[in-house]
């Protein structure tokens, strides 16, 4: 198929995927159970941030933020009393110029996107230094520049070069393993990304959509309806999904299946599920929100 087909068919089956999810949503939405609708307190339990874009927690529920402008990343217990912070602006080990996400994996190893350094930095549970990964092992690439990390279940890292516009992937050592270029499925943008079980998601706000690729690197499918969706996470089994007014947990194929309203409007920029609590992060704050049933 001649590249010019192959881009207009991609762009029909969009549009499709795009009206089949907002109907059928709009559908099983009228028809979801009214336990399924529930309204939440958001309850503030940290604030005064700079610009905090990136939100992580650990199995024991350990949670970490990435402060952009204030070039660190912190770490605060469940109830938000801050633990310890790292970083400071500069080049050297320990410092950042303007981190954009963290990974904090099971606790053990914590990753930072430490994107004007071009690097990313690597820490043990200690969040004492461990290493870093640069544009030197990765091969045929001279310009990196790291805005989004994400750690699978086997400990293999992805990692959004920005610079070229393409995911790099690297196994549990921090070794370079490939990369694929995403403009060759058309993607404009990566706004966030998280991992399933056995894919990595990536979302593309300004088209909707949310891409699937298997961890080798294989474009796998895609679903619309995410334009007005800020982040994405994978939580036992679900998609979980935030929207200024609302948390949805949306089913394999984008259903809604449960809604959790907020008290109010905000906008979010990252979240994260522990146990049946949620933690909202914004620009300035954080609030924690229960999810009973959950």
């Amino acid at each position: 198929m001649h590249i010019i087909e192959k881009i207009s068919v991609i762009k029909v089956l969009r549009g499709y995927s795009f009206l089949f999810t907002l109907v059928f949503g709009i559908f099983l939405f009228t028809r979801m159970d009214a336990d399924a609708r529930q309204a939440g307190s958001l309850t503030p339990i940290g604030g005064s941030f700079q610009n905090a874009v990136s939100i992580d927690v650990t199995p024991r529920g350990t949670l970490f933020i990435v402060e952009k402008n204030r070039h660190r990343f912190l770490v605060l217990d469940q109830d938000g009393t801050r633990i310890d912070s790292t970083g400071n602006q500069g080049r050297g080990n320990y410092q950042f110029d303007r981190p954009l996400s963290v990974d904090a994996t099971n606790g053990l190893k914590i990753y930072i996107a430490d994107r004007n350094n071009n690097r990313v930095q690597i820490f043990d549970r200690r969040y004492q230094f461990l290493s870093t990964i640069s544009a030197a092992q990765i091969r045929s690439v001279s310009a990196f520049r790291p805005e989004k990390i994400v750690v699978n279940r086997m400990g293999e890292l992805f990692v959004y070069n920005s610079e070229r516009h393409l995911i790099h992937k690297f196994d549990s050592n921090g070794n370079y393993e490939m990369s694929y270029d995403l403009r060759s499925n058309l993607i404009g943008s990566v706004d966030k990304m998280t991992v399933s079980q056995n894919q990595l998601l990536i979302l593309e706000k300004p088209t909707g959509t949310l891409h699937r690729y298997n961890f080798e690197g294989i474009y796998e499918s895609f679903l619309g309806g995410f334009a007005n969706r800020n982040a994405v996470r994978y939580f036992k089994g679900s998609m979980w999904a935030v929207e200024p007014d609302r948390l949805l947990r949306l089913s394999r194929t984008g259903e809604i299946t449960a809604e959790f309203r907020f008290d109010g409007s905000i906008e979010v920029s990252d979240f994260v599920i522990f146990r049946n609590n949620a933690y909202l992060l914004t620009s300035g704050s954080l609030f924690k929100m229960e999810l009973p049933g959950v």
